[in-house]
């Protein structure tokens, strides 16, 4: 074996000093010592061992210390000297965070700016905080995610954004690696419901940055269920604003990282948000093949928790809507009102968006009168709650009603509309 290379100096960068640290240790080790022996007991190739040690491998850094600390131990050093890696990398990156830009959320600043996003990305590059402390917001955070479909984005961003906050701090905190994947798994689902709620108030821009973090988060975790989420979430904004490639596009990625670690109830989700972009697209035949799987996978799911709280209403609705979409107004009418009456009453923003899916199919069957009172009864259910969503679906079917309605019942629906926007909800 050759000898081991001097010490690089102190002011070397600290991916060099941390593959020489652990250099020294792979050496010292009885039954170890050479690359080859190392390579076998972590699962990796002689070539990334070489390239750890010598410093020049970064990007799975994050996953090969898991590893080492699942098979040996992460001591004090090694843990100071990836810590100091992360504050190195996270200096390189500080010159490309954009400027500061807030976002509205009704007649307030959001408490969490854009620059606070990137923020969390440098953070999740290098944090204390204790087990009980973490169970706490795990608990918390499938809270907000059970509680979104019936919460108002006025309610549920503040807490939110809040969560956010002591887990950015956690970030920068040290911490071991087992804590700091579960801090980051956390970081990457309010992520996704933040921006979720981001679509919801009208600001897909930032939405964008909110789900483009989400997703770093996934990667920095390893986490294919998670990346899985963010993607399958982000499609949903992409599918009411009519961009139903790019949906789809999201949808296959998600489906192809959700195939061997997401629970059956995300598998089936993630596979009917599919069948209603397919259907969208006029793709009828990958859009009935979908909603098949989706009902095959989810009959075998656990029960709904935290996030996973898809079921077999929200698939009849989501069959509905596909159905509508492939101008199957009879079958979409049946599905639809029968997943109306399985969705829980404090399901508004749920239940609004199937109503007016319902008021879509009076049109097509010619009952422009039934379809105006439709809309307006989706409009009163979800007053308080009328998000992004819904705004957009009440504007096309009052462009489809216009066709049949008098003059007056379009004056009024107009009014409501107008309400909507000067009220604050759903955007602009």
């Amino acid at each position: 074996m050759p000898p081991s290379p001097l010490p690089p100096p102190a002011d070397a960068p600290a991916v060099v000093r941390l593959g020489w640290a652990l250099r020294r240790r792979r050496e010292a080790m009885p039954g170890v010592r050479s690359r080859e022996r190392l390579a076998e007991r972590l699962g990796y190739s002689v070539a990334v061992i070489k390239d750890v040690e010598n410093g020049v491998y970064r990007a799975g850094l994050h996953r090969f210390l898991t590893r080492w600390e699942q098979v040996f131990t992460l001591d004090p050093e090694l843990q100071a000297l990836w810590n100091q890696t992360r504050t190195e990398h996270t200096a390189r990156r500080q010159r490309s965070i954009p400027a500061a830009r807030h976002v509205l959320v009704g007649d307030e600043v959001d408490i969490l700016t854009a620059v606070d996003q990137w923020e969390l990305a440098d953070a999740l590059s290098r944090s204390s905080i204790s087990p009980s402390a973490l169970d706490y917001m795990e608990r918390a955070v499938n809270g907000y995610a059970a509680r979104y479909p019936s919460s108002s984005p006025g309610m549920l961003m503040p807490v939110v954004s809040a969560q956010l906050r002591r887990l950015r701090a956690a970030l920068g905190e040290p911490q071991t690696l087992a804590v700091r994947r579960r801090v980051v798994q956390l970081v990457g689902t309010l992520l996704g419901i933040r921006g979720n709620l981001l679509l919801d108030l009208g600001h897909p821009h930032d939405a964008a940055e909110a789900f483009a973090v989400g997703k770093l988060a996934g990667a920095e975790a390893d986490g294919q269920d998670l990346t899985a989420w963010v993607l399958a979430t982000e499609s949903i904004g992409l599918f009411f604003s009519g961009r139903y490639h790019q949906a789809v596009q999201l949808l296959e990625e998600a489906a192809r990282r959700a195939k061997q670690r997401s629970s059956s109830r995300r598998r089936a989700w993630i596979l009917a948000l599919q069948a209603r972009g397919y259907a969208a697209l006029g793709d009828a035949g990958r859009a009935l093949k979908r909603l098949d799987e989706a009902s095959a996978v989810i009959a075998a799911a656990a029960v709904p928790y935290g996030a996973d709280f898809f079921d077999t209403a929200r698939l009849q609705g989501i069959a509905g809507t596909s159905s509508l979409l492939l101008r199957d107004a009879a079958s979409a009418d049946r599905l639809l009102t029968a997943a109306l009456t399985r969705r829980a009453p404090s399901d508004v923003k749920g239940r609004a968006l199937l109503i007016l899916d319902v008021a879509a199919c009076r049109l097509i069957e010619d009952e422009g009168d039934e379809s105006f009172r439709l809309v307006e009864a989706a409009l009163d259910l979800a007053r308080g709650s009328v998000v992004k969503p819904i705004v957009i679906r009440a504007r096309e079917v009052r462009v489809a009603v216009g066709r049949s309605a008098s003059t007056t019942a379009l004056a009024q629906l107009d009014h409501r509309l107008a309400q909507v926007r000067s009220d604050g909800d759903g955007g602009a």
